[in-house]
């Protein structure tokens, strides 16, 4: 699992790679709209702009100020083309 880390108040693009699992090697594909999820979920980190690209799955992350000192929990949930449903969970800390 990697840490990630960013500034309260600084939005960052993170993104979770899927490339290397056996189903996308095996020559699957992310497909649909992934989700992005966090915890604890106190409304000071913001996720926006989520999409698929390269078998990555790309957000725009902002922690408010409030959410300095915090560490999410970060999951990402996302479908294949032939139906596999892969989550990925990294951590977010903010400083």
């Amino acid at each position: 699992m990697d840490i990630l880390w960013q500034y309260a108040g600084m939005k960052r693009t993170l993104d979770f790679n899927f490339q290397f699992l056996p189903e996308i090697i095996a020559g699957d594909a992310l497909t649909g709209s992934p989700t992005i999820s966090y915890s604890p979920s106190d409304g000071n980190l913001t996720v926006a702009n989520i999409v698929i690209s390269n078998n990555k799955v790309f957000g725009d992350y902002t922690g408010a100020l409030p959410a300095a000192g915090n560490t999410y929990t970060v999951t990402c949930t996302v479908s294949t083309q032939r139906g596999a449903i892969l989550k990925m969970i990294g951590q977010l800390q903010i400083f």
